[in-house]
């Protein structure tokens, strides 16, 4: 990480209350698969990395995902009404790194470096991601400085590997666990 984005952690924990620190450092140790999701909005790509993702129902298929109000890619998100989550394999860090930002990558420059595939949708998926999921936005909840977006799933491409995980700061892998 970064030693920028490191400090700008620290600022933001500076600024918040006691109960609100434990709160954040206790969500660090609940571990993640990590995910990037990405969409296409009047031709121009763009993602996140993101760990608060879960299913949602099995019957229709449909996936939740937390999204923070202040990403770069949230306004494509909402105004493209599709995204896809694709579901990082255990060697796939540098890649969550880029779309965390932590490499200093914005927009367009996130998806160098990878191939995508284009399912359903229209959205990118990745091609070397252990899971695809290709989403149409079905419900949108705006709360705090999250928004919850559920997706109907329309397309899913399964591969091979181990899930990339992340708690404590630190990625890690099943081998690890």
């Amino acid at each position: 990480m970064s030693q920028a984005v490191a400090q700008a952690g620290a600022n933001d924990l500076a600024n918040r209350s006691r109960g609100d620190i434990q709160f954040v450092e206790s969500m660090r140790l609940l571990a993640g698969a990590v995910c990037v999701i990405t969409t296409q909005h009047e031709g121009k790509r763009a993602g996140l990395t993101a760990t608060a993702v879960t299913s949602f129902s099995a019957e229709p298929p449909e996936i939740l995902v937390c999204v923070n109000r202040s990403a770069s890619a949230y306004n494509s998100l909402l105004a493209a009404k599709v995204f896809s989550v694709n579901i990082l394999r255990a060697d796939n860090v540098s890649i969550a790194k880029r779309f965390a930002g932590v490499d200093g990558c914005a927009g367009e420059a996130r998806f160098a470096e990878a191939q995508w595939e284009y399912i359903e949708t229209g959205v990118p998926c990745l091609k070397d991601a252990l899971v695809s999921l290709d989403c149409r936005l079905s419900h949108l909840i705006e709360r705090n400085d999250h928004a919850v977006l559920i997706g109907s799933v329309v397309a899913t491409e399964i591969r091979s590997g181990e899930p990339l995980l992340y708690a404590q700061k630190r990625f890690h892998t099943l081998a690890e666990v």
